[in-house]
């Protein structure tokens, strides 16, 4: 069902940054945890670029992981489960780097909040609800 899923957002207008996990290496906190939770995610960032040259995705959840993150930034840096208020200052933050990464809002995200978010100033959106959280339709065809 993925490939469906998948072609329903960009039939919707949407954009799928990857289809599997095998297109981008992503750095989420899980894995940070699994290795070194006190190291910086520079230190992680700079690690995954030495071995690959596929996109690199670092999901953070606060401010201070942001500012590690953007000293060697990746090609995407995952806001995750910020307040639109805390977004704000991650574009904000980001601007006055100078860096070239795109910020993108994650967790959280509904198809009640997106213009919200939208509003921070972020470069890209995930509203998972549209492919984790489909509703059902029940379709039968009966023969009389």
């Amino acid at each position: 069902m993925r490939a469906l899923e998948k072609m329903a957002v960009r039939f919707g207008g949407g954009v799928n940054h990857r289809f599997n996990l095998n297109e981008m290496v992503m750095i989420k906190d899980n894995h940070r945890i699994a290795h070194e939770r006190e190291a910086p995610i520079s230190e992680a960032i700079l690690k995954v670029r030495r071995r690959t040259n596929k996109q690199i995705c670092v999901e953070v959840d606060n401010i201070v992981e942001l500012k590690h993150a953007l000293e060697v930034p990746p090609d995407i840096i995952l806001l995750d489960n910020m307040s639109c208020a805390r977004m704000r200052k991650a574009v904000q933050i980001k601007k006055e780097s100078g860096k070239n990464c795109l910020l993108e809002a994650s967790g959280g995200v509904t198809l009640k909040n997106v213009a919200e978010i939208a509003a921070t100033g972020v470069d890209r959106i995930s509203v998972g609800e549209l492919t984790h959280s489909p509703g059902t339709i029940d379709f039968t065809m009966e023969f009389i």
